[in-house]
């Protein structure tokens, strides 16, 4: 028998007219919908409205169906999608009104064929839903041939503002719009670009968990990270959220293949995990017996490291599971798999506490080493060495100091305190020469670098724990505190190559720059990626905020990498003199947007949101 998702209501409406796309778009959710291996809604609970049902007293009436249903439903989820024409009309004397336009719009009888903002909030307003999600496909780049009166204007907007200004309160509510106030909604031959992904969503792709649901959270970041990247051909396109702030739930907006816990398009991974070689499968049983005597003496420690342990365990057993691996009697733990705490107290280090880490020959010995990284002299790479590190080590650093004297500053920095030791049992100099050989790529330099920190931890003794810490809210926290902390260098940098432009795209090897700017802005993706990690609500709400800006910044980056390097190809052997200086002044009007403009919203955002997390 067939399980329904219950408490499933939606509305799918795609006006047709002059975007034949919307009612593809339409229908295809429909059919998701409804389908009952799919997102098993109740097909009595779900009204497809398209082309001449899609007219203004369609959908008026039909929004009025649904909040009587409603009404009788305290636990409804309920999903409306509006997929055609939406936006202002302005009259010369600059009287501006928002309408939706449905199928049956006529110019000349507006008052009887639009739906306005006004009215449409007013409908949405009425539907008391538990959990109640507004979908706009409406700034479309196409069609609006004959739409205005004589006299006035048309400008596509996503949103009615009076619709926004209701949902701003309260929770489980939420608007999603498929592009931003300036931008199009562009499609191809079969559905709109933020449709297509939002099929795709609601299939399975993106989802945090195996647990046969689509999830509002898992959704709108699949959405936010899929939609710029398939409308990258047409233009800039980026999703809208109304508010995130206030989600304290990652709530199911659907089933994913009819309730299934194998969720589609993860087949291949599950596959691997069902393959477990001994060596794996002894150290998953290690691991397993560690956090079992951890949560043992956690039970009344903290909520959420107590749902860590537990989430993990989860995921372990799902592992022995699949690769047929029954629960035994698990072997003590050892030495090794233990933190410093543990380790006895007869450590190396604790007898030389005076001593220095490493001897001034040898703190010499480094600083040559890591001044002989190709990129060194990027302020980005030097202060990428204390990445990770507490907030001291990484401020008041002067980049304008010549190589030696910076990386020699922060070998003392680091060496210094010997009683000083990070969560994980490392010493700070220990990160420092892990963080510098993420950046080498000669094999020689790297296994010098490799020498020094085995000479470290044979010689103090340090057990390093090298299980990732769990991704809990406070480390999601310390990790973004650690991403800001780098900033300046990226700015520094940025400005470098503006102020220096004349010698770098002049120099007869001008590919130096492009190499530069990739460098510089390679931390920007990186850390949103390491954010994809935290599956924590609130942390989510988080990435969701930041994802805008992060973007946007990639994007200029790599078009202005881009168009450095096919500069270099074509000018990097001429003299200044003979340099095109239209295309010259092209690459420094994007160098300075970039180092200005977007910079600075990336740090304004990132500052309002670690301002947040913190309570400042």
């Amino acid at each position: 028998m067939t399980t329904l998702f219950s408490n499933g209501y939606a509305i799918f409406i795609g006006v047709g007219a002059d975007l034949p796309v919307t009612t593809k778009d339409a229908q295809a959710l429909r059919d998701l919908f409804i389908h009952p291996e799919r997102a098993a809604y109740s097909p009595g609970r779900v009204e497809l409205l398209i082309d001449k049902d899609a007219t203004r007293k369609g959908i008026l009436t039909t929004l009025d169906t649904f909040a009587m249903l409603l009404s009788k439903d305290p636990n409804a989820t309920m999903i409306v999608y509006f997929s055609g024409h939406g936006g202002y009309f302005s009259q010369a004397a600059g009287a501006k009104e928002y309408f939706l336009l449905p199928n049956d719009y006529d110019a000349k009888r507006r008052e009887n064929t639009t739906i306005s903002g006004d009215v449409f909030t007013k409908k949405i307003e009425a539907l008391y839903a538990k959990r109640l999600i507004i979908l706009l496909d409406c700034c479309h780049a196409g069609g609006m041939s004959g739409a205005k009166g004589v006299g006035e204007t048309f400008e596509k907007a996503p949103i009615p503002p009076t619709l926004l200004r209701v949902l701003e309160t309260g929770s489980g509510q939420g608007i999603i719009a498929s592009s931003l106030e300036a931008e199009k909604s562009y499609y191809d031959s079969s559905h709109s670009i933020f449709t297509s992904c939002l099929l795709d969503a609601l299939s399975g792709k993106g989802a945090q968990k195996n647990d046969g649901f689509a999830r509002f959270l898992d959704v709108i970041l699949y959405l936010f990270d899929e939609v710029p990247k398939r409308a990258l051909p047409y233009g800039p396109q980026h999703p809208f959220i109304n508010k995130i702030q206030g989600v304290s739930e990652n709530f199911p907006l659907c089933f994913v293949d009819g309730g299934s816990k194998a969720i589609p398009f993860q087949e291949e991974r599950l596959a691997s995990k069902s393959n477990l070689s001994s060596g794996k499968r002894q150290r998953l049983e290690e691991e397993k017996s560690r956090l079992l005597e951890e949560r043992e003496q956690q039970i009344l420690g903290p909520e959420s490291r107590l749902a860590a342990l537990d989430t993990r365990l989860d995921e372990l057993e799902e592992l022995f599971a699949l690769s047929g691996v029954k629960d035994k009697e698990f072997p003590p733990v050892s030495d090794d798999q233990k933190s410093p705490s543990e380790v006895s107290e007869a450590s190396p280090h604790k007898e030389n506490s005076s001593a220095m880490l490493l001897t001034e020959l040898e703190q010499q010995k480094l600083v040559d080493l890591l001044c002989k990284i190709p990129t060194i002299e990027y302020a980005t790479v030097r202060h990428s060495f204390v990445s990770g590190l507490p907030a001291y080590f990484q401020t008041n650093i002067d980049f304008d100091k010549s190589c030696v004297d910076y990386v020699a500053e922060i070998i003392v920095m680091v060496t210094r305190d010997t009683t000083f030791q990070l969560p994980n049992g490392a010493f700070p100099i220990m990160v420092v020469i892990q963080n510098a050989m993420k950046r080498v790529t000669e094999q020689s330099l790297k296994l010098e670098l490799q020498y020094f920190l085995n000479t470290l931890q044979s010689r103090w003794g340090v057990i390093q724990d090298k299980n990732p810490q769990p991704e809990t809210l406070e480390t999601f926290v310390q990790e973004f505190h650690n991403f800001m902390l780098q900033l300046p260098a990226v700015k520094y940098d940025l400005m470098r190559i503006y102020d220096y432009f004349d010698d770098y795209i002049s120099d007869p090897a001008c590919e130096n720059m492009y190499t530069y700017l990739t460098e510089v802005c390679r931390i920007i993706p990186s850390f949103y990626n390491s954010l994809k990690q935290y599956h924590d609500p609130e942390a989510t709400s988080y990435r969701i905020r930041l994802t805008g800006v992060l973007q946007d910044f990639d994007l200029l980056a790599k078009k202005i990498e881009d168009v450095i390097d096919r500069f270099c190809i074509k000018y990097g052997s001429v003299i200044a003199e003979d340099q095109p200086e239209e295309e010259r002044e092209k690459i420094q009007q994007l160098l300075l947007k970039l180092s200005r403009q977007m910079f600075d919203k990336v740090l304004d955002q990132v500052q309002i949101l670690y301002g947040e997390l913190v309570g400042d």
